[in-house]
């Protein structure tokens, strides 16, 4: 993408010593194919963030949280975040959730979010497109199954009111949404990373992933990481179809 072309904004809710705060802005932008001075981010732990800001932007991305849960609703300020996110669905302004970000747009849509330790997905997951997803604009061109990177205890119980589950798992049978006929979507995989960038975040986060491993379970945990390309393509798809 050219200097000509609009930045984006990416809004993540990391605690400022966390090292994946970058890591994420870097990813997203390697694959939106921007330089990263071209993805702007805004932390909700720093300030809260206001419509009339987002509005400047061709696009919002809700990115990750690292330690916070829409399960819980834990984050300093989460219903006010929530309310700035239904004034983004209300105007159909451009917006992707992905993963924490997918959690709260349900959240703002009226879903039920739970967190369920037993379906937990970390690392490399078979997603398959259902019947709405094959005829989704956006995640329609996807192949009827691919790989995805994975990272989280939350779950969506149903789609938001009005939505269609556009992607499902063996885990976790709400992968994906969109908001109505708006350019909104969610997705809980992650289309941000790859199988060496999910690695260093599992990594990263091993105790909240699985604090108790031994050296030979976490081992055994990365060697099952994989690639995903096709769910790579997913932001880039997204930006060109809200830019055309």
């Amino acid at each position: 993408m050219n200097d000509m072309q609009p930045k984006i904004v990416l809004i993540q809710a990391r605690n400022p010593d966390d090292v994946m705060a970058r890591h994420e802005q870097k990813c997203f932008a390697k694959k939106l194919e921007l330089e990263e001075s071209q993805v702007e981010v805004r932390n909700l732990l720093q300030s809260p963030v206001n419509i009339d800001d987002l509005k400047k932007f061709p696009a919002v991305f809700l990115g990750g949280s690292g330690n916070y849960y829409a399960s819980k609703g834990d984050l300093p300020g989460f219903e006010p975040y929530l309310d700035v996110l239904r004034e983004l669905c209300e105007i159909g302004h451009p917006t992707l959730g992905v993963c924490y970000g997918f959690h709260c747009l349900a959240r703002a849509q009226g879903a039920k979010v739970i967190q369920d330790t037993e379906r937990t997905e970390v690392g490399t997951y078979t997603m398959r497109l259902t019947e709405a997803g094959t005829q989704d604009p956006l995640l329609g061109s996807l192949p009827s199954s691919f790989n995805a990177q994975m990272g989280h205890k939350d779950h969506v119980l149903a789609p938001p009111e009005n939505c269609h589950n556009l992607v499902e798992s063996d885990l976790s049978p709400n992968q994906a949404f969109r908001v109505g006929n708006k350019p909104i979507w969610a997705v809980q995989f992650h289309p941000e990373l790859d199988m060496d960038t999910n690695k260093d975040r599992f990594i990263h986060y091993l105790e909240g992933y699985g604090g108790n491993m031994s050296e030979e379970e976490r081992e055994k945990q990365l060697s099952a990481f994989q690639p995903s390309p096709a769910a790579s393509t997913v932001l880039k798809a997204f930006l060109d179809l809200v830019l055309q």
